[in-house]
């Protein structure tokens, strides 16, 4: 009997001082609910544990900096203009994350993020350079309708996955070391420079539909993803997939749909031709597509990925005849 009590004693006053413990770093944490205020003065919770940032069409005048902070909830600065440096380096994000719609009128600076829950920077406008390397996203980050008018830095972080449809990168794009997990998607995506995947773990799916560019694409030992979808790119030099590293998982199963064999450079040692589900193309087309890549692949003499070729084409011929090649 002594000692349950002693054991229940100890057990009661451990919950006491956690319970203490909780409501002290509560108290601790620190509030920002500044709606459509105007800040004339720089912001700084810089290493400071916040539990309510409310910022959604705030005006910052001078510089914002969230260096090393702990949010513990959402992150709402929504419509919000920034007017100088934004800093949210090693800042770690425990819940969802607004900045739709916003204005960053100088650089931006989320290197070394973490965020557990959804990042979205939909409709927003980067004037200055916006650096988003070494970051970890637990979940989707939304990158739609978003102009990037200087150069946009994405190297060596950890995605879940992407959505990225409708936007501009005016400089230069660095995709190089990146690692996603799911998917990544860039949907009528224009850039004016020079963009790079190099080293880049491209997830399980990768679309790459309606791209503009007038540079190359270059994907220099990145690693293949599951299923790519490459559709209606209007490019000015090749997308080059050569020297990248084989799926992890088999070959990369590639879908492709108006799109010039001449724009792409691809071995089909590590690339399988890929028509799912939902495609529209019949026998013909399908059978039009083959053609042309056996023609240009004998052409540029590239014998390997020629012999591999021909392999799929008789096993593609085998399947929609029925007929045993």
């Amino acid at each position: 009997m002594k000692y349950f009590i002693n054991t229940y004693g100890r057990s009661f006053w451990a919950l006491c001082i956690l319970l203490f413990s909780l409501q002290n770093l509560n108290a601790q944490q620190f509030k920002l609910n500044t709606r459509g205020m105007i800040f004339p003065n720089p912001v700084n919770y810089k290493y400071k544990p916040v539990g309510l940032l409310n910022c959604d069409s705030s005006v910052f005048n001078q510089e914002v900096d969230f260096f090393s902070s702990q949010i513990f909830c959402s992150a709402n600065f929504s419509q919000a203009t920034f007017h100088a440096p934004c800093i949210f380096k090693k800042t770690d994000f425990k819940s969802k994350v607004d900045f739709k719609g916003c204005e960053f009128r100088l650089g931006a600076n989320f290197c070394f993020v973490k965020a557990k829950a959804p990042v979205d920077f939909s409709g927003s406008h980067f004037y200055g350079n916006a650096l988003f390397w070494m970051s970890g996203f637990s979940d989707e980050v939304n990158l739609s309708d978003v102009d990037f008018s200087h150069d946009a830095f994405f190297m060596g972080s950890h995605f879940q996955s992407v959505n990225c449809q409708n936007s501009n990168f005016r400089g230069e794009t660095g995709f190089e070391e990146i690692s996603v997990d799911d998917s990544l998607v860039l949907k009528k995506v224009k850039f004016a420079k020079e963009v790079r995947f190099n080293d880049a773990r491209l997830g399980s799916h990768f679309i790459l539909e309606e791209i503009s560019s007038d540079h190359v694409l270059r994907f220099t030992g990145a690693f293949l993803p599951d299923t790519l979808e490459i559709k209606n790119c209007k490019l000015l030099l090749p997308i080059d997939f050569d020297s990248c590293f084989p799926n992890p998982n088999g070959k990369c199963l590639v879908y492709l749909e108006n799109i010039s064999p001449e724009d792409l450079w691809m071995d089909f040692r590590l690339f399988e031709i890929w028509f799912p589900s939902q495609n529209f193309m019949d026998f013909m087309e399908r059978k039009k597509i083959y053609e042309k890549f056996l023609k240009l692949e004998e052409k540029r003499n590239r014998k390997e990925s020629l012999n591999a070729l021909k392999n799929q084409y008789i096993q593609f011929l085998s399947r929609e005849s029925g007929m045993d090649y």
